[in-house]
Parts: structure tokens; sequence; C-alpha cells
């Protein structure tokens, strides 16, 4: 994979053309070129370290994020982001948008983090890094928009196999949508265990259990270990695990039995056949019936 290039912002690019122009006016002037070079040199000079300072304040911010999400102060991160003024200004769009998003989605705003993630990979040459696919296949995943999570959820795994929350949700819209091979889901799913929620694990059973069915696998303990569906998405995978699940043995019986009748029918209709035996005792008792006649 190789390395991502993000754009950099507006406001640090134009500083090459101010830095041009004000040597220009100064020449124009008269100034010398020693003065041109005492102005200009700063710009020049600023404009090839702000990359490097903005990673060391994007560092920072995410360590005062992290600082705020470990003491459940959710309403101060949007403050953390919008002190930072020169940042938002001089740093790359593409960091500030993937601050924002990580963000609003703390704050569970997933179509403001949706957003602000596609606004990102958009401020990307080439491909955008995986922490920002995965942050994006969320964001879709919570809005409903199954199709657009598949994607960024692939290059996530990609990187980094084991996400278990990625392999689950993937699954989910798989399943949900119908995509996929028919064991895609279900390969996925081997590499995650049941959530510690009881919320989320009660869905993961569902997952499971659709999973199963749609390769054909055996659905227990899954099936009988998940109850009844309460969210959408529950239900939705108990839709999907319903349709691909194979007839159960009283169906089969049932079909057999409405079959029976009908063949019992021709055999009651269809004359039984006489044997050799009785065919010659017949023959025998009309041969003597003909012979009395002509006495």
């Amino acid at each position: 994979m190789s390395r991502p290039h993000p754009e950099p912002s507006f406001s640090r690019n134009a500083l090459l053309p101010i830095a041009l122009l004000l040597g220009v006016i100064l020449r124009m002037s008269g100034a010398g070129f020693g003065a041109v070079l005492l102005v200009a040199a700063p710009i020049l000079i600023l404009f090839l370290v702000l990359p490097r300072w903005a990673l060391g304040r994007k560092r920072k911010i995410e360590r005062s994020i992290g600082g705020a999400l470990s003491r459940n102060q959710l309403d101060v991160l949007p403050d953390i982001l919008e002190r930072e003024r020169l940042f938002r200004m001089f740093a790359s769009p593409a960091h500030v948008n993937t601050i924002r998003g990580n963000i609003a989605a703390a704050q569970s705003k997933h179509s403001v983090a949706k957003a602000a993630f596609e606004a990102a990979q958009e401020s990307y040459r080439g491909e955008a890094p995986p922490e920002l696919s995965l942050g994006l296949a969320e964001a879709a995943f919570r809005t409903g928009d199954l199709a657009g999570c598949i994607a960024p959820y692939r290059r996530a795994l990609e990187w980094d196999p084991t996400l278990s929350r990625a392999n689950r949700s993937l699954a989910s819209a798989l399943l949900q949508l119908g995509e996929g091979e028919t064991d895609e889901a279900h390969t996925l799913l081997q590499r995650t265990s049941s959530p510690a929620s009881e919320k989320e694990a009660r869905t993961y059973r569902f997952t499971r259990w659709a999973a199963a069915a749609r390769a054909g696998e055996s659905v227990q303990p899954w099936k009988s270990d998940a109850g009844t569906p309460e969210t959408d998405e529950e239900k939705a995978l108990h839709e999907v695990a319903k349709k691909y699940a194979p007839p159960s043995p009283s169906k089969k019986k049932k079909r057999n039995q409405k079959k029976k009748p009908d063949g019992a029918a021709k055999d009651k209709e269809a004359p039984a056949p006489k044997s050799g035996s009785q065919k010659g005792k017949g023959k025998k008792k009309t041969g003597r019936k003909k012979r009395s006649k002509k006495r």
C-alpha cells in the first residue's frame, strides 16, 4: 500500500504567491536583493515547516480528545478543535476533517461524521489511510448506507483482518444486501467472538444465524439463543435466516402426505392384473359352456 499524501491547505499554498508578490513589489520600489530576501525568506521557511508543525499539533489534539473521552466529557470535544484556529487554517483539510469526523462519531452524530470522513478522503492524493476508511465505513453503516460501507470495510480489513467490529458489520451488510459469496459472511464471523455488550451480543447471534443459514452450515446454537428480533438490523437478519433456512422435517412429511393420495387414487383406478392360473381357468369355463350349447 502506497503512503497516503494529504493535500496541503489553501492557506499554506497561498504563502508562495504572497512571497513572490512581495518580492516583485519590493524590487519595483527599488529595494535591493537583500531586502527582498529578508522579507520573502521567512515566508518560504514557514511554507516548508508548516506540515511538520501541523502533524505535531494533530497529535496534541488527538491526545486531548482521548483524555476527554476517558473522562466521558463528550460535550467539550468540539471546543478542542475550535480553539486550534491556526491548525484549522494551515493544516491539511484531510487531517482537520478526520478529527472533525472522529469527534462527531464519538458524539454519535454519524451523519456529520460520514460527511467529514468523505471530505477527508477526497483531500488525499491516492488512497486514503486505512484508519480513515474504517471511520468512514462505521459512519456509513450507522447511517444505514449499507452499500457505501462495504468498500471501506474491505480496505480496513486488508490493513487489519482482526478488527472484530469491522468483520461483524461487514458480514451484516453483506447478508442484508445479499451480496458477496454465499459463505463470505460466515468466514468473516469466524474471526470474531461475541461482544461484551448484551445488545451487541444479541445482534451478533442473529448475524451468525443468518450467515450460517446462507452458507448451508448448522445454525445452532445461534438460532436457539437469538430470541426475538428488536432492532431493524436484527429483523432484517432474521428474514435472511428464514429465507435460507432448509425445510424442516415436518414440512417434508406434509409434502409427502399430499403426494400420497394422488398415487393411491391411480392405484384404485387401475385394475388388478390377473395371474396366469386365473386366466387359464377362465378360458376352460368358457370352452365347457360352448360345448354344452352345441349339444
